[in-house]
């Protein structure tokens, strides 16, 4: 699955959800998207994934 197929996904499901998690879903997942949207899952590694959470945190403290 590409990237940008799995966040679309995962967008949808997120709809779903509480009230609230909409927006979070939205506002990692658009930006996974952009961080990431030229590779395949399967080539992410844990590693870069940990990296890019730290960088969105970083940046919403901000």
């Amino acid at each position: 699955m590409d990237t940008i197929s799995a966040v679309k996904l995962l967008v949808r499901h997120g709809m779903s959800c509480k009230k609230r998690y909409p927006y979070l879903y939205e506002f990692v997942l658009y930006r996974f998207e952009s961080h990431f949207s030229d590779r395949g899952l399967a080539s992410i590694t844990s590693d870069e994934i940990l990296s890019f959470l730290n960088q969105v945190t970083e940046r919403a403290k901000q």
